[in-house]
Order: structure tokens, then sequence, then C-alpha cells
């Protein structure tokens, strides 16, 4: 238990004791002037009568206090009937949903780095695999400028079918591109929430 400081006031400050009935007020003012004169005497005996008359009369502070503050109280005025406690109603413009997360901005130059980081690890892990023997080489990339050179011996024996090969082969990477292009396409509400 924490010992109560026997400063004054004892009950009530001041200003407070004006909200009180005059009964109260008068016990409030003979309390604090029995308190006054016990502090002036000084006594601190710690025998057991003086133990009990202090548990007494810290029991008989506390029923005054209750009763002061109850006294006191907004709800035991005459006027509180008169107060308005008007209802809080929310601001239109108030946020209703959970609160968006900062998203971190990166300038031009730090996104491109990133970019290029992901993509070297991406294909530096494809390198590994296909060195593990896990995934096949790649196809040569044909083009029309390059496949008389990538092919050699193939190419000079018969160009018209190697030529219509390496046109597939545009043709197909062509495609793939837009697939995957189509793919990566955000739709209208994910393109709402990333505004």
């Amino acid at each position: 238990a924490s010992r109560r400081d026997n400063t004054i006031p004892a009950v009530l400050e001041w200003w407070d004791v004006e909200l009180l009935p005059v009964r109260l007020r008068k016990e409030v003012a003979a309390r604090e002037g029995r308190d006054m004169i016990a502090k002036a005497r000084g006594t601190n005996d710690e025998n057991d009568d003086t133990k009990n008359d202090n548990e007494e009369e810290e029991a008989e502070r506390r029923n005054l206090e209750e009763r002061c503050y109850h006294a006191a109280s907004a709800t035991n005025s005459k006027t509180y009937k008169l107060v308005q406690h008007i209802v809080p109603i929310k601001p239109p413009n108030a946020p209703t949903g959970p609160p968006k997360q900062p998203t971190l901005h990166l300038t031009k130059k730090e996104m491109k780095r990133q970019r290029k980081l992901r993509r070297a690890e991406k294909q530096r892990e494809l390198q590994d695999m296909q060195a593990a023997g896990l995934l096949p080489p790649p196809e040569p990339r044909l083009t029309l400028s390059n496949f008389m050179r990538v092919l050699g011996d193939q190419a000079v024996m018969d160009p018209s079918q190697m030529e219509q090969k390496v046109t597939e082969q545009i043709q197909a990477r062509k495609i793939k591109h837009e697939r995957m292009n189509d793919e990566r396409k955000l739709t209208r509400q994910q393109r709402k929430e990333k505004r």
C-alpha cells in the first residue's frame, strides 16, 4: 500500500469545496482543521493505539472524500439536464476503410537499377539450371540477318527452308511477347487501386 501524502488539502481542493452543500463544507473544514492541528503537533508515535486511530481516521477521510466527490459531480448539479451532449457525427470526407499503406516511390535511376538486378539474378539462376542439366539449353535466337552465320552449312544447303524456319521463330517470339504483355496488363480495378 502506498503511503498517502499528508499535505493539505486532505479531502478536496479549495475551488472544488465551493461546489459542495453547506453541511459537507463544514465537515471538510473541520477535517482540515484537525489535520493541521495534528501536523503542527507532529504526532508520529507508532504504538498500537495510534495505529488504530490512524486507520479509523483514514477510513473516515475516505468516506468523507467519496461523499464530497458524489456531491460535487456534474450529475448532481441542478443545471446538468440543461447541458446538451451532442452525438458526434463523422464528417463526410472521413476515411471509411482501413488506412492505405504508404508506398515507397523510387526514382527512375533506382527503378532501373532494381530491374537490372532482378533480371540479372533471374538470368543467373536460369544459366545455373542449364549448367546442371535440369533445363535444356535454349535454341539459338535466329534473325534474318544472322541465320547464315549461326546455321552455317545447313543454311547454305537449303536457304529458303532455313529462311522459313527463321520467320516462324520470329513470329513465335512476337506472339509470345504479346501474350506476356496481355498477362501482365492490369485490370481496371487494379489500375484504380494503383493510383
